[in-house]
């Protein structure tokens, strides 16, 4: 089988090079609960959060007794409420985002557990693109990826 290689030229290939573009970072933080919150505020925000559940309960409730057409999101927000206790439980950060959930805000202290989460990815990212932008791009650089072109080339071309 030949495969036609489409190479890019020295100056896309040095952009391509130093930019994060369409890339995952591949070595995001921790997603270990435990890393961002003492059991303390685990055990708090598993209570916040069994509240909203219960208060998106009597909510159905009253939308049913109305003839509402409410009660399926209602229904929707406390799976994600259950799935978000099911992490928490696991040692795990839970996902939250507003869609499932019907809160902007996660509750206190869920909301200051995300937020350290939030700073942590943040600053993987930061140094992630710091450490792509850092790649060489010079001659020998250059010269290395021309070798490597051509040993795909013999092989696949």
């Amino acid at each position: 089988m030949s495969l036609r290689f489409n190479w890019s030229s020295r100056e896309e290939w040095a952009k391509q090079r130093t930019s994060v573009d369409g890339h995952q970072n591949p070595n995001p933080p921790s997603n270990q609960l435990s890393d961002y919150a003492t059991a303390d505020e685990i055990t708090g925000a598993i209570a916040a959060l069994n509240k909203v559940w219960g208060d998106y309960g009597r909510a159905m409730k009253r939308d049913k007794a109305e003839g509402g057409h409410r009660y399926d999101d209602f229904r929707w927000y406390r799976c994600a409420i259950n799935e978000a206790i099911k992490e928490l439980r696991e040692g795990k950060m839970p996902r939250w985002r507003k869609p499932d959930t019907g809160i902007e805000v996660p509750p206190s202290p869920l909301d200051t557990i995300m937020a350290r989460y939030q700073g942590a990815k943040d600053a993987a990212q930061a140094r992630w693109v710091a450490e792509v932008a850092a790649r060489p791009v010079d001659d020998a650089a250059w010269e290395a990826e021309l070798q490597w072109r051509r040993e795909c080339d013999a092989r696949w071309g």
